[in-house]
C-alpha cells in the first residue's frame, strides 16, 4: 500500500480447478517461531479428485522476501470418498515439543460426513507434508456429524501449560486436550568393567565365586512449553550376577 492509499497487486495465486474454492482457507505459519511468517497454507476444499470426489487440496507456499513460491501439498487419507479437505485451518503452537509450529487441518465430510482432522508438524522452515495424526469422530462419539469444520488450537483450557485443540462440528464443539511428550532414557553400568574368571572377587553360597554388579537407570522427563525440563523421577535397580564356569582341560 502507498502513502496514497493505493494498493499494487504484487503477485496472484492461481487455482488449478475452476469451483475448488480455491483461497477460501489460508493460514500463515510461523514455523520457527521468530516471529516472521515462514509458509502460508491455501486451501482449496472443493478440489475434485478421482472419480469427481470433493477431497479437497491444500498448497504449501514458502513466503520470501518477495514472491510466495509453491513448496507442495500436504497429504491426507488416500480413501476414495468426498472430504473437503482443507475447509478449516489452524496454526498450533509446537504440539509436540520440537521447537517448532504445526498445524490442524479439517476435513469435514470424511467417512460419510462425520469427519476428521490432521495434524501435521513443523520442521525448519516448512510444514512436513505427511500428517503424524488423523483424528475422526467415530473414534470417540459416534453421533458427531461435520467433524472438522472449524478448528482452533490458541488456548490452554485446563492450565497445563499445554494448548489445546477445540473442533467444530455440526451442533457441537469437541475439545481435544494436548499430551505432554515424555522423554525416557537408559543407562546401564558394568562394575568391574571387565571379568576375569579366574580371578574370584565375592563368595557365594561358602565357595569364592566371580561377581559383578549391574546398575539400570531410567530418566523420565517431559518439557513443557516455555518451561525447563520437569523430572517425574528415577528408578534404580541393582542387579547382582554370579556366573559359574566349568573349566576344561
Amino acid at each position: 500500500m502507498s502513502r496514497s492509499g493505493d494498493l499494487t497487486i504484487s503477485q496472484a495465486l492461481v487455482g488449478e480447478q475452476i469451483g475448488s474454492y480455491f483461497g477460501s482457507e489460508v493460514c500463515p505459519v510461523d514455523v520457527n517461531r521468530d516471529g516472521v511468517t515462514d509458509v502460508l497454507l491455501v486451501a482449496a476444499p472443493m478440489f475434485l479428485g478421482h472419480h469427481h470426489k470433493e477431497a479437497g487440496r491444500v498448497y504449501i507456499y514458502r513466503v520470501g522476501q518477495v514472491l510466495l513460491t509453491l513448496n507442495g501439498t500436504l497429504h491426507a487419507d488416500r480413501k476414495l470418498q468426498d472430504s473437503r479437505f482443507g475447509y478449516s485451518m489452524a496454526s498450533a503452537p509446537d504440539l509436540n515439543h520440537d521447537g517448532f509450529n504445526d498445524v490442524v487441518v479439517g476435513a469435514p465430510l470424511e467417512d460419510n460426513h462425520r469427519g476428521a482432522v490432521y495434524i501435521y508438524h513443523g520442521r525448519g522452515n516448512t510444514i512436513l507434508p505427511s500428517y503424524k495424526q488423523r483424528i475422526d469422530s467415530a473414534s470417540f462419539h459416534h453421533g458427531l456429524t461435520y467433524f472438522g469444520r472449524s478448528v482452533s488450537a490458541l488456548m490452554d483450557l485446563d492450565g497445563d501449560s499445554l494448548v489445546d485443540l477445540t473442533v467444530g462440528s455440526q451442533g457441537a464443539v469437541v475439545v481435544l486436550r494436548s499430551q505432554s511428550i515424555v522423554r525416557v532414557n537408559a543407562t546401564l553400568q558394568v562394575t568391574p568393567s571387565s571379568i576375569n574368571m579366574l580371578q574370584k572377587n565375592c563368595e557365594r553360597k561358602g565357595k569364592e565365586s566371580v561377581c559383578l554388579n549391574i546398575t539400570v537407570c531410567f530418566s523420565v522427563s517431559s518439557k513443557l512449553p516455555e518451561k525447563s525440563d520437569i523430572r517425574f523421577g528415577q528408578y534404580r535397580h541393582i542387579y547382582s550376577c554370579n556366573e559359574n564356569l566349568q573349566l576344561y582341560r
